[in-house]
C-alpha cells in the first residue's frame, strides 16, 4: 500500500527472475522507488517526466516478465515527489517510504547542500539505496558527495568491462548487454574510489561510467548518463534491446541489493515434531515452511544441528538433526536467515526416549483352562502411557500401570504359549 497523502504513487507487479547463486535472495518486503517530481524542479528525465514516458512504460507493464520456474514476484510502488528545493530529508525518505531512490537528470543548483547530506546519510545510515546520474559537471551533486567527481565526456557508447560483464545489471535475469548507447551530455567518473567499476567508455577504457558501490549499510549505483536508460531505450512498455535489458536488470538489482540490506525473514514455522511430543528418534528430521529461499538453520541444547534451504518456490523445509540428541527432553530452536540478517527464533521442546520399558509380567486366571474358557492376562508394573499386546487377546488401555487383557482359548490362536510384547509411549519396544 502506498503510504502517502499528497504525492502520487502506482504499483507495479513484477515477476523477478532470482539471479545466480550468490545473488539469490528470499522475498522481502515491496520496493518503493522514489523519484524527483519533473513538475517540481523542471527536469523531463526523472520517473514522471517527458522523457522518462518509457521507461516508466517498462516498469509499469507486468507482462514483460514470464514465469518459468525460479522467478519471485516484487511490488515496486513509484512515489513521484520531492519537487520542492530542500524537500529531501532523511525525515521525508523515511516517511514517504522511499527504499529506492531514483535522481533522474536534475542541475546542482536546484539540490541543495543540506539535501546531498541528507541523501549520503539516508544511504549509509538508514540503509537506502540510490540510482543517481551525472550528466554534466554541473549536475552530479550526488556523485560528489559520495565522492566521485565527474568529467565531461565525449563517449558514444559505453562497453562493460570484465568485471561488468558478469554482473547482474549487465548479465541478468531480462538479458544480456555489453554496449550501450550514449546520448545528449554525459560525464565520466575521474574519482572511483569505494566503488566497482562495471563499464568504461567505449573508446577510452580509463574513463569510468557506470558504478556500483556500497556505502556503509547502505548501496549506491551511479550512471555518466540518464539517457541511457530514459531516451536511449526503445519505444513502448516492451523488453526489446540491449540497452531495456540492462535498464530492467538494473532495477531488479536495486531491489536485490535493498532487500539484501534490510530484509529480514520471518520467523520460521516447525511443522515437525509438534512442540511437545515425544519419540525415539534421537536423530529426528526436522520440517516446516519459511519464507522462500530463505537459510534455515535448527539448534540443539548441546550443539547439535541442521541447515537447509527453504523450497524458493513453496517455502517448504526439511533437514536431519545430527549428532543424535540425547535422552530427555531437547529444546530446539529455528531460525531464517538471508543476506546476514536473522529471524526472531522458534523453539520447540520434543522429548528423546531410545531406553526399552521393562518387560511386562503378566498373570492368567483361570489357569489351566479348557478350550472355549475365557482368561483373563493381568500385566503389571506397565510403564505410564505404554501399550501392552497380546497375540488373540484384547487388551485395555494402561491404568494405574496396570493393563488387563482377555482372550477365549481354542479362538484366534489363544492356546497359552503367547508371548506379551510393551511400546512405550515413544514406541521402544521389549517382550
Amino acid at each position: 500500500m502506498c503510504k502517502l497523502k499528497l504525492l502520487s504513487c502506482v504499483a507495479v507487479t513484477f515477476l523477478l527472475l532470482l539471479f545466480h547463486s550468490e545473488h539469490s535472495y528470499a522475498v522481502g518486503q515491496n520496493i518503493t522507488i522514489c523519484s524527483i517530481d519533473a513538475n517540481g524542479r523542471g527536469s523531463d528525465r526523472t520517473l514522471n517526466g517527458t522523457g522518462g514516458v518509457d521507461l516508466r512504460a517498462k516498469l509499469l507493464n507486468a507482462s514483460n516478465f514470464s514465469p518459468p520456474s525460479g522467478i519471485e514476484p516484487i511490488t515496486f510502488n513509484i512515489v513521484d515527489g520531492f519537487g520542492a528545493r530542500d524537500s529531501i530529508t532523511v525525515a521525508s525518505l523515511q516517511t514517504n517510504g522511499c527504499e529506492v531512490f531514483f535522481k533522474g537528470f536534475v542541475p546542482d543548483g536546484d539540490i541543495s547542500q543540506a539535501e546531498r547530506t541528507a541523501m549520503q546519510n539516508w544511504v549509509e545510515d538508514d540503509g537506502g539505496t540510490l540510482l543517481a546520474f551525472a550528466e554534466t559537471s554541473q549536475a552530479n551533486a550526488f556523485a560528489f558527495k559520495f565522492g566521485h567527481s565527474t568529467s565531461i565526456s565525449t563517449a558514444t557508447s559505453w562497453t562493460a568491462n570484465t568485471t561488468g560483464v558478469s554482473h547482474p545489471i549487465f548479465n541478468g535475469p531480462f538479458g544480456t548487454a555489453s554496449v550501450l548507447t550514449t546520448a545528449n551530455q554525459k560525464t565520466y567518473y575521474n574519482n572511483t574510489t569505494g566503488a566497482t567499476i562495471l563499464a568504461t567508455d567505449t573508446a577510452d577504457i580509463s574513463q569510468a561510467t557506470v558504478l556500483d558501490r556500497t556505502a556503509g549499510i547502505g548501496h549506491a549505483v551511479f550512471l555518466g548518463d540518464v539517457d541511457v536508460i530514459t531516451t536511449g531505450i526503445s519505444a513502448g512498455n516492451g523488453n526489446n534491446t540491449d540497452q531495456d535489458h540492462f535498464t530492467l536488470n538494473l532495477f531488479a538489482y536495486l531491489a536485490l541489493v535493498h532487500n539484501q540490506n534490510n530484509y529480514t525473514p520471518s520467523t520460521p514455522n516447525i511443522i515437525s515434531p509438534v512442540d511437545g511430543s515425544s519419540g525415539n528418534d534421537s536423530t529426528p528430521t526436522i520440517s516446516g515452511s519459511a519464507d522462500p529461499g530463505a537459510s534455515i538453520t535448527i539448534t540443539g541444547p548441546n550443539g547439535e544441528t541442521c541447515t537447509t534451504t527453504a523450497d524458493v518456490i513453496t517455502g517448504a523445509w526439511s533437514c536431519e538433526i545430527l549428532p543424535a540428541l540425547a535422552d530427555g527432553n531437547n529444546a530446539l530452536m529455528a531460525t531464517a536467515s538471508s543476506n546476514g540478517n536473522t529471524s526472531v527464533a522458534n523453539t520447540i521442546t520434543i522429548g528423546i526416549d531410545t531406553t526399552a520399558p521393562a518387560a511386562p509380567v503378566c498373570s492368567i486366571t483361570p489357569d489351566p483352562a479348557n478350550n472355549g474358557t475365557v482368561v483373563t492376562a493381568t500385566c503389571t508394573g506397565v510403564e505410564t502411557g505404554a501399550t501392552i499386546t497380546i497375540p488373540g487377546y484384547a487388551c485395555a488401555a494402561e491404568a494405574g500401570n496396570e493393563v488387563v487383557c482377555t482372550a477365549t482359548v481354542g479362538q484366534n490362536g489363544v492356546d497359552g504359549d503367547e508371548e506379551a510384547t510393551i511400546e512405550d509411549a515413544a514406541g521402544n519396544t521389549a517382550t
